[in-house]
């Protein structure tokens, strides 16, 4: 308890710093086309977010792997710092989450196999390990940097996502981690609801939402690997980021359209519209699906690993024709 008070006001001054530096030097997200605000808003949340990370792992010694994924993703937030002020092309800042990912798979984060099931055994990956641990990591980045596209839903995402994660491993080593890295994302999603008048508000930024991505991806993977948690627990987690990824992409291919083209084509952004603009609302809604969601992969993975893997595959065709009835609609 003592520690999380200490750590809670260290990250007030740190996110305080951070504001009144994006304030001297002019650092804002400026409205633009594709972008629902119509004011400038500082978008260095991302900047705190790894600052505190790499603070606690300085200062404490919790669980090595778990550390090395936050100390390996810097490269990831330096890349997403800059794309916030130059707008890397799609093709260097896919470089460079490729660079970063292969260095950490390299390093025995890959995966080997995608767990053991009813009747079928383990599904195992031989030769082809490197190249699929790769491709999913890189997928998942981009789709979580996906979802960043109404205020409050990237940072309720990943709040959601370390609150099941702690749930699955809460009496193992490295758990408490999870409940110190939450801080600086509660306060973030406050600041990110924040009214865009109020001088507070700030956005994650690519570097937050790249950052957050790459940790999020490789802790699935060090949680089924290092705690022994069955994969079919944890892709429940990743459900909306990978359905929205999954949709926008075949929407843009069927539309002649480049898979890496910016719009406003995602669910999100429908049930935003529909909600007349109400972040707080359309956040707050896919929050309560996404738990509930949730839940009922994890009761059904408890029931049956087979099932689950496989319900996981139909809703995501349910989710699809969902997307498409809202979208007529």
């Amino acid at each position: 308890m003592h520690n999380f008070i200490f750590y809670l006001f260290y990250y007030f001054l740190i996110i305080t710093l951070i504001i009144l530096i994006s304030k001297k030097f002019k650092i804002y997200d400026f409205p633009n086309a594709r972008k629902s605000h119509i004011l400038k808003v500082h978008n260095t949340g991302g900047i705190g977010i790894g600052a505190f990370y790499i603070f606690i792992v300085i200062n404490n010694e919790y669980n090595l792997i778990l550390e090395s994924i936050l100390v390996s993703g810097l490269f990831i937030l330096v890349l997403g710092i800059i794309d916030d002020i130059k707008n890397l092309s799609p093709s260097t800042k896919l470089f460079g989450i490729l660079l970063s990912s292969a260095y950490l798979i390299l390093n025995d984060l890959s995966l080997t196999d995608l767990g053991n099931y009813e009747i079928i055994g383990y599904i195992k990956l031989g030769k082809f390990s490197f190249l699929f641990t790769l491709l999913a990591v890189c997928l998942l980045i981009n789709a979580i940097n996906y979802i960043d596209g109404i205020d409050g839903l990237l940072l309720s995402n990943v709040l959601i996502t370390l609150a099941y994660f702690y749930f699955l491993i809460a009496k193992e080593e490295g758990s408490v981690l999870i409940i110190y890295m939450s801080i600086p994302i509660i306060i973030n999603l406050f600041l990110n609801l924040f009214p865009i008048k109020s001088g507070l508000k700030i956005f994650s930024g690519d570097s937050g939402s790249l950052y957050l991505g790459f940790v999020i991806s490789f802790f699935t993977i060090s949680i089924y690997k290092q705690f022994n948690v069955h994969p079919v627990f944890l892709i429940w987690a990743l459900w909306y980021p990978v359905y929205d990824f999954l949709s926008v992409s075949i929407k843009r291919i069927m539309t002649k359209k480049s898979p890496f083209t910016s719009d406003k084509m995602h669910l999100h952004h429908f049930i935003n519209k529909k909600n007349n603009n109400n972040h707080f609302l359309s956040t707050t809604i896919i929050a309560i699906i996404n738990i509930l969601i949730i839940i009922l992969g994890y009761q059904i993975s408890e029931y049956s690993k087979l099932l689950s893997l496989i319900s996981f595959f139909i809703l995501f065709f349910f989710y699809y024709s969902i997307r498409e009835l809202v979208e007529k609609t």
